[in-house]
């Protein structure tokens, strides 16, 4: 059976698990510590048993205004094996409840636009598509990566 989780302080392994998995390298558990106890590093999980088949890495951003933080939920992955079972859809749904609950000014992410099943699962969860077209631009600090 499936279960989800926000990794807190306590997690270490949970997330070293997620970076051996779907980052396909390894983390120190100082490492790990660290970004569970940063408040604006969400991580939350999906899991079975003590594989983890999918996760979500969001951000908190604060603003320079009077208005609530935003939300940059950064990445969603679901191992293949475990993928049209709803758990990319329920994990979406958790990180989206906690952030209007917590009264944010607005979640946003950004995906690729021939990416159709992430599209159709976003647009599901209620996403809707900025109102002006708008162009992501990158700039590598430690060298671009390799496509």
């Amino acid at each position: 059976m499936i279960a989800y989780k926000k990794l807190e302080s306590g997690d270490e392994r949970w997330l070293m698990k997620v970076n051996q998995t779907f980052r396909g390298c390894q983390i120190s558990e100082e490492k790990a510590e660290a970004v569970l106890q940063d408040k604006k590093i969400r991580v939350y999980i999906a899991y079975e048993a003590d594989t983890v088949c999918a996760y979500t890495l969001a951000y908190v951003l604060p603003r320079i205004d009077n208005g609530n933080a935003m939300l940059l939920i950064y990445h969603l992955f679901v191992e293949e094996a475990y993928q049209r079972r709803h758990i990319g859809e329920t994990l979406m749904k958790i990180v989206l409840e906690e952030a209007k609950a917590e009264h944010l000014h607005y979640m946003f992410l950004i995906t690729q636009d021939d990416n159709e099943a992430a599209n159709a699962l976003y647009q599901k969860a209620g996403g809707e598509l900025h109102a002006h077209n708008k162009n992501i631009y990158y700039w590598y600090g430690s060298g671009k990566p390799q496509v």
